[in-house]
Parts: C-alpha cells; sequence; structure tokens
C-alpha cells in the first residue's frame, strides 16, 4: 500500500518549505524571531504540514479506483488525483524555492562581520542543496501531471513515468557535490 510513502512525500515538501519560512523570518526579524514561543511556533509548522498530509489523503481516497493492474506500476493517486496532487505539490516547491531564494538575497545583501561569515556559507549550501532538491521534485511531478493531461497508451506511459523519476535521483544525488564544493 503506498499511501504511507505518500504521506512521507507530502510531509517532506511542506517541511522543507515550513523550514525556508522559519528561515525567512529569522533573517528578515532576527531579534523577534529570537523571542517567538517555539512551541507555539513549531505546532503550527506541524498542524500545517498535517493539514496538507489529510489533504494528500483525501486525494488518495476520494479519486482511488479499484483497477487490475497489470504490467505497470501501481499508484496510490489515480484519475484527476494524480494531476491534482502534482500541481499541488508543485505549487509548494515552488513556493519553497521562492522562500529560500528571497532569504539567500537577503543575507548576501546583508553586511555580516566576519565571523558570520561561516553561517554565511552554512546557508549558501544549505539553499544550493534544497534548490537542487525542490527542482528535482518538481521537475518530475510536473512531469506526471503533463502525462495524464496528455493522452498515452500504456506501455509508453510506463516508460515515461519511470523516466520522470530522473529529476528526482539526479536532485537528490547531487547533493552530496554540491555540499563539498559550495562550502570552501
Amino acid at each position: 500500500f503506498q499511501m504511507i510513502p505518500e504521506m512521507g512525500c507530502a510531509a517532506g515538501q511542506l517541511a522543507v518549505l515550513s523550514i525556508g519560512v522559519d528561515r525567512l523570518m529569522s533573517v528578515l526579524a532576527p531579534f523577534r524571531y529570537q523571542q517567538t514561543n517555539v512551541r507555539a511556533h513549531l505546532t503550527v509548522h506541524f498542524v500545517i504540514i498535517s493539514l496538507f498530509c489529510a489533504f494528500n489523503a483525501f486525494l488518495i481516497c476520494h479519486f482511488y479506483r479499484a483497477q487490475q493492474v497489470i504490467c505497470q506500476m501501481n499508484s496510490a493517486f489515480h484519475a484527476e488525483g494524480v494531476v491534482v496532487y502534482a500541481v499541488t505539490s508543485s505549487c509548494v516547491n515552488v513556493v519553497a524555492m521562492i522562500v529560500y531564494g528571497v532569504s539567500w538575497r537577503l543575507i548576501k545583501s546583508r553586511a555580516f562581520p566576519a565571523e558570520v561569515e561561516d553561517a554565511r556559507k552554512a546557508f549558501r549550501t544549505i539553499l544550493l542543496v534544497t534548490i537542487f532538491d525542490i527542482v528535482g521534485w518538481t521537475s518530475t511531478q510536473l512531469i506526471v501531471a503533463i502525462l495524464f493531461l496528455v493522452d498515452v497508451q500504456g506501455s509508453v506511459r510506463l516508460c515515461i513515468i519511470c523516466l520522470a523519476g530522473i529529476p528526482v535521483h539526479i536532485g537528490i544525488s547531487v547533493k552530496m557535490s554540491v555540499y563539498y564544493i559550495s562550502r570552501s
């Protein structure tokens, strides 16, 4: 059953966005950020992530249709649910890219003392790794969404779905290289 991994993906995507918003808040208003109620702050993040997971669970259940699967991969999302899932997840990823980009621009534009330069390099590394990861996920989800909007035969569809996973894997595998290249 693929519902549990899909919930993990949904939680992970929104967690990346949530962490990005958290970092943006810490850059925009560092003194106010230090005074935030951590428990309430984390509760808000957790509730938002849970709601997104519940939305994805709704998509899985609402669009479910029993079908015999022969020579193709099972999918947790069926019919229009695939497109809705891919579009909403892509929107979350695009917003996350924007949030991380704005955070990076703010950090880059501000003058920092020399001891903060290490933190700046660390954030640059985190930004690059996150962007590669998000671009990989977004590319894959958009390919899958477009694939379901266009009428493609079963065997060709299976091949394209398998190939659509390549950007995710590239985004994940490039993390280590980006870390070592950008930290110096």
